[in-house]
């Protein structure tokens, strides 16, 4: 792009800059960091899904000659509190069981750490580990969740009797008016099953304490370098002050490294014992298998309606297999499937009773979407469920109970506040791209031929940016309102720095923030470079989560551009000769307006307010920087609604089972576009993540509580040849309640692609005699509903 006029790069599709690190095989990855006397971390696990802990022998361990150093759990109990846990409304009470960074007396899922060991190379530690010597006596495993519930089931956590971790009802509206004026009522049990994020990046950390210096570095694989460092400090009982977290490029997170990992405290206590660096990097087997788990809720939902397709209420109670622990964030994705069950509709009752429950598998969490993946499942499923029973087409039972532009912004039943859009347009728009008329005549041509196609859709308004949650710890240290605070500063070549505490992981910051505040300071895109993710020099962030980037961290971009900018207008303004309301700033020069020939470089302004202060009035400070804030607003639990409609094509082999996706079509509506390939990107990614989750990835555990799914070879990831072509289509409403206008993209395809494939499987088998109500869609769980209903031969 040529010397750009003001506004001119907001909305333009403009190359990353960052791309040429990651093309070059350039950048830096927790395992591409390497200090002096670095040693290596490997753990000791537990093969028991359930088992008390009787021993933990490591003398024989101690003899290899590489070996440093053995951390039991009994030792790091002593020197360290419980894993943390977020409470996402005010009032929510949670019986949160202790979760130990290492187990000292029981174990609670495959593969839960009980030691931790040092080495001096990274196959030595895994020798040393194999070493230590644990004497388990194993326990009763809890497998399914509805088991963990009954009274006679063994408790896995003492202050649990009933094994229930977290209790939430949520209801709004009228539910029993609604359910007394309908003419029918869909009982239908949903169920999405057990997988996860699966970050190329797996978790990594490089721990260095300073024993002079009482400080301790932390190089990790995280999207909350400030949150995970106040952990840290809470954890460790440790000055937060002497903390640094660094989080150095991340190979994909999606939620997953949200967590305040147990892996990472282990590994920062074996660093302070040593008075060393210690590296630990996490293997594929180890990811999949205690890592962090997602998406297995039991859905058993009610829905209300009128024979003339009108929606009235909708009631449903969650399950959620928690797994051996409360992760972090487990409430969060639990409260998005209740909250988004009432979809871009308008409905009279709103009821959900919502239990986390205990059982032996690895603990679930934060996945790409949040727990709104499950309740869209659920509202988008009924309602073409009910469309079919009523003989309605479904897009027109969905255009008969949406929201209406003029009734925004709305206050939904389950207390969301959406706040503009056209939901009918982007429906509109959705069936004119996929072409659906043409497409149901060609569906029911090909069906005479035994080919078996189906259509699609699902829509939803996805909330970007969550507000509310606090840390039930002693100190509640996570912000209950989100903001962002930004610095950029100028040096003295001219060149702007902005500095953001969160850490870019494929979400485009580089680009789109130097877009921002090229705009809003007047200097050129290649002139602005962007610092993220280190605790030392940014400013305090609540992490890369939730698409908070763009309606939350971009207007404090925004704010600090301008702020400067006016700096810049002062020092200029005295320079020329002139009033600071009169200068303009363009590509890096600053002039008067409507006398181009009276210019001042930015270079020249930028070393007159550092190096000629004595020059300056004495109202004009010194340097070339500005903070700002933004704070977001809190009249909902999230702070923008971005909304979507997806229609894919589908080609289900009813005899082999495969499913083939054709095409894809996705209309959105993020706000204003900051730049419309970034949005692209995240759209289509996060839908690839639905396709891979509902045909291919499935977490498999056999009823000892092993997992059969351990690598990559059993739990399948969609590849290039799985993956369709996108039709991404775009609207624009900007949000009213943020500067610019931004809505955010962040969680992308994910929200709405899970009920979006799994709609269009079932147009393209239901009507051989099956019903779709739960995941995985697989070959083998499809040739299982087709044998179940005897159309292919066992």
């Amino acid at each position: 792009m040529s010397d750009a006029d003001e506004g001119a790069y907001v909305g333009q599709r403009l190359a990353r800059p960052e791309d040429r690190r990651f093309i070059q095989g350039a950048a830096t990855y927790v395992d591409d960091v390497a200090l002096p006397g670095m040693v290596f971390a490997a753990f000791v696990r537990s093969p028991h899904a359930h088992a008390r802990i009787k021993s933990v022998n490591a003398e024989v361990a101690l003899d290899h000659p590489k070996a440093l150093h053995v951390l039991t759990g009994a030792e790091a109990v002593k020197a360290s509190h419980p894993m943390p846990v977020y409470s996402y409304e005010p009032a929510q009470k949670i019986e949160k069981p202790a979760y130990p960074c290492l187990a000292a007396e029981r174990v609670r899922f495959v593969n839960e750490p009980v030691a931790v060991v040092a080495a001096t190379d990274r196959y030595s530690a895994d020798d040393v580990a194999e070493l230590v010597e644990v004497e388990y006596e194993p326990l009763p495993v809890l497998m399914d969740p509805e088991v963990s519930l009954q009274e006679s089931s063994a408790k896995l956590h003492d202050n649990l009797p009933n094994n229930i971790g977290l209790h939430l009802v949520r209801q709004g509206g009228d539910i029993k008016a609604a359910f007394a004026e309908a003419d029918g009522v869909l009982r239908r049990r949903f169920r999405m099953h057990r997988h996860t994020g699966s970050p190329i990046e797996p978790r990594g950390i490089v721990a260095s304490y300073n024993v002079g210096q009482n400080a301790l570095t932390v190089y990790a694989s995280t999207q909350i370098p400030h949150i995970l460092k106040t952990h840290l400090s809470e954890i460790l009982d440790f000055p937060e002050s002497n903390i640094r977290v660094i989080a150095p490029d991340l190979g994909g997170g999606f939620g997953n490294k949200l967590q305040v990992a147990p892996e990472y405290v282990a590994v920062c206590l074996l660093s302070m014992r040593l008075g060393a660096p210690v590296k630990w990097i996490e293997t594929r087997r180890e990811s999949l298998s205690a890592f962090i788990h997602a998406r297995d809720q039991i859905l058993d939902a009610e829905i209300a309606y009128k024979k003339d397709g009108t929606l009235l209420g909708i009631s449903c109670n969650i399950l959620v297999d928690a797994g051996a622990y409360l992760d972090a964030r487990i409430s969060g994705p639990t409260l998005g499937a209740g909250l988004w069950l009432t979809g871009p509709y308008r409905l009279k009752g709103y009821f959900c009773d919502m239990k986390e429950t205990m059982t032996n598998k690895c603990p679930y969490a934060a996945y790409r979407g949040f727990g709104s993946t499950k309740g869209v499942f659920v509202i988008e499923r009924s309602v073409d469920l009910i469309a079919n029973e009523l003989g309605m087409d479904r897009a027109e039972i969905r255009r008969k109970n949406l929201i209406q532009p003029e009734e925004l912004p709305y206050k939904t039943v389950s207390g969301l506040v959406y706040d503009s859009g056209d939901y009918e347009e982007a429906l509109d728009r959705a069936l004119q791209a996929v072409d659906y008329q043409k497409l149901k005549a060609e569906q029911a041509a090909l069906r005479k031929r035994g080919k078996y196609i189906g259509i699609g859709l699902a829509m939803a308004v996805e909330g970007a940016g969550w507000n509310t949650y606090t840390a039930a710890m002693a100190r509640p240290y996570v912000p209950t309102q989100d903001y962002s605070t930004i610095t950029i500063r100028m040096n003295l070549s001219g060149r702007v720095t902005i500095y953001i505490g969160d850490t870019s992981m494929g979400t485009s910051h580089g680009v789109t923030a130097s877009q921002v505040a090229a705009d809003a300071l007047g200097v050129r895109l290649e002139d602005i470079d962007l610092v993220e993710g280190d605790t030392a020099v940014t400013p305090y962030d609540s992490g890369t989560r939730a698409a908070r980037f763009a309606g939350v961290v971009i207007p404090g971009v925004e704010k600090a551009a301008k702020s400067l900018r006016s700096k810049v207008a002062r020092v200029a303004a005295h320079i020329l000769e002139a009033a600071p309301e009169d200068i303009e700033i363009r590509s890096g020069e600053a002039f008067v307006r409507g006398l181009r020939s009276k210019t001042v470089t930015l270079q020249r302004v930028a070393q007159v307010a550092f190096a000629e202060v004595w020059s300056l009035p004495p109202d004009i400070p010194p340097g070339m920087e500005a903070t700002e804030s933004f704070r977001a607003p809190r009249d909902s639990i999230c702070v923008t609604w971005p909304y979507s409609v997806h229609m894919p094509v589908v080609e289900v082999d009813v005899e082999t089972g495969i499913t083939k996706v054709l095409k894809y079509v996705i209309v959105h509506d993020c706000g204003t576009e900051i730049n419309p390939m970034v949005v692209e990107g995240q759209a289509v990614g996060g839908s690839v993540q639905g396709i891979g989750g509902v045909l291919f990835e499935e977490l498999v555990y056999d009823e000892d509580g092993q997992l059969l799914t351990s690598t990559f070879m059993d739990y399948l990831l969609p590849t290039a040849c799985e993956v369709p072509n996108f039709d991404v289509v775009h609207m624009a409403t900007p949000a009213p309640q943020i500067p610019g206008g931004y809505k955010g993209m962040g969680e992308g395809g994910a929200v709405y692609s899970y009920a979006a494939v799994i709609s269009a499987v079932a147009d393209a088998i239901e009507h051989l005699g099956v019903e779709v109500t739960s995941t995985p869609l697989s070959p083998k769980r499809i040739r299982q509903m087709m044998r179940e209903r005897a159309v292919v031969a066992a």
